[in-house]
């Protein structure tokens, strides 16, 4: 807790702010709904109580009831507290003390592929480089779509792309006002995977959302020597349940026939050549595997 101004022995007890801002920076803040406070008034210890500001805006303080404080600085709510006490006769020269516990509405959440998801404390404006810095930068799965849903107009959330990681952020999304009580979500990347009769099986990030199959491949370490090309199968979940296709993955290598577009969630399955027989279970074993493959990567 950082403490602002002098102790109450002063000729005025000043109010005191969370840690998590300055000593300069704590007048500059204003309650807000849901902001959380413990009021003290020297000499009157029955009088001391925690509180937490109302959707309405007003907090409840015996003997006066509830008191609007929504938009006022923690020491301009001392003194509208003070001024009612002695105008109902309660006190003839109170001193009151606000300690605010939490500014829950000067801070912005960050949830998502970060590496520290949670609620950070600003102070006016930052850019959106500021706010994923304090969140520890993106995470492994990052994808590269980042919305920020504004407090004053959540119905309009703003999209913003972004690289692969902070130092390939763009002029745009450097200079993207980011708000207090603005909400920040990183998207998660689209996961493809390859298993089989490759030298490196498992999941892969797909880069801008987009990979062809023999990026994927390619990524993969290539097939294994004892792989079957010509058995090569995708797997791609859809609405009406799992779908099973065919790849001629010697012709695509071979540039004799064209490459596929990766969705999200595919799977590539490369089996061993040793007859037809592995052929029929493909679904059944590729899952299984990708499943591993998911799991041992991430």
């Amino acid at each position: 807790m950082t403490s602002i101004g002098t102790k109450p022995q002063a000729s005025h007890p000043a109010a005191s702010s969370t840690s998590q801002f300055t000593a300069a920076e704590a007048p500059k803040l204003r309650l807000g709904p849901s902001d959380e406070v413990d009021i003290s008034v020297f000499g009157t210890p029955e009088l001391a109580r925690h509180a937490r500001v109302t959707p309405e805006g007003n907090i409840y303080f015996a003997p006066l009831g509830w008191v609007p404080v929504v938009g006022l600085t923690a020491e301009e709510a001392q003194a509208r507290l003070e001024s009612r006490l002695v105008e109902g006769g309660f006190l003839r020269h109170p001193q009151v003390s606000i300690n605010v516990k939490e500014y829950t509405t000067q801070a912005v959440s960050v949830i998502g592929e970060v590496a520290k998801p949670g609620l950070y404390p600003v102070l006016g404006s930052h850019t959106l480089l500021d706010v994923l810095l304090m969140a520890g930068g993106l995470g492994q799965r990052a994808g590269n779509t980042v919305t920020i849903t504004h407090r004053d107009d959540p119905s309009q959330p703003q999209t913003v792309k972004i690289g692969l990681d902070l130092q390939s952020l763009d002029k745009n999304t450097e200079t993207a006002e980011v708000l207090p009580g603005d909400v920040v979500s990183v998207s998660r990347a689209g996961i493809v995977y390859v298993v089989g009769e490759v030298n490196r099986p498992g999941g892969f990030v797909m880069e801008n959302e987009r990979m062809s199959m023999t990026q994927a491949i390619a990524m993969a370490a290539g097939p294994t020597h004892a792989a079957a090309l010509n058995g090569t199968k995708m797997l791609r979940k859809t609405p009406s349940g799992l779908q099973e296709l065919p790849v001629p993955l010697k012709k695509v290598l071979q540039a004799k026939s064209p490459d596929l577009e990766l969705k999200p969630g595919d799977i590539i399955f490369i089996p061993v050549s040793l007859g037809k027989s592995i052929a029929s279970h493909t679904a059944q074993t590729a899952l299984g595997l990708a499943a591993g493959a998911a799991i041992y990567t991430f």
